[in-house]
């Protein structure tokens, strides 16, 4: 079995744990849903959640200054953040050490995690595929991950 083929596997045994997983969970909310005291619980929280979103509101209005401070910093940290994990990479990549020390001297090093993204979606290819045959008057061509150009 090929490197690729045990990734694959290991992937679709990672999907058939997260859906038992949302299947438990699904059926834990139901049975939550079905009981009077949470629901009362949870209409209260609501409405405390919506006192709590005005009052905050009436807050902000008052600080507009200080606001527009905070959007304009999360956009720098965000910056400043990539810039981290774009040189702690090519740290890597160049077999140096990768690990920073915070102002009391507790140090950090870097983790790196694999993620997958759904890069495509077969049903939605064909659908868009088809849409625009129609659109052209011809028939169109369905096989998967064929996207419509």
């Amino acid at each position: 079995m090929s490197s690729l083929d045990k990734l694959q596997e290991a992937y679709k045994q990672l999907l058939d744990k997260k859906g038992q997983r949302k299947e438990i969970m699904q059926s834990f909310k139901d049975e939550l849903n079905n009981t009077a005291r949470y629901r009362e619980i949870v209409e209260k929280m609501t409405e405390l959640r919506e006192e709590k979103k005005q009052l905050e509101n009436e807050v902000y209005a008052r600080s507009m200054a200080d606001i527009q401070k905070v959007e304009d910093l999360k956009q720098d940290i965000k910056t400043h953040e990539m810039l981290v994990s774009d040189i702690a990479v090519n740290l890597m990549m160049q077999n140096e050490s990768v690990e920073v020390v915070d102002e009391y001297n507790n140090k950090y090093e870097a983790q790196f995690v694999a993620r997958f993204k759904k890069t495509g979606d077969v049903a939605k290819e064909q659908a868009a595929v088809a849409e625009m045959a129609e659109e052209m008057n011809v028939a169109p061509n369905m096989e998967p991950g064929l996207a419509a150009a």
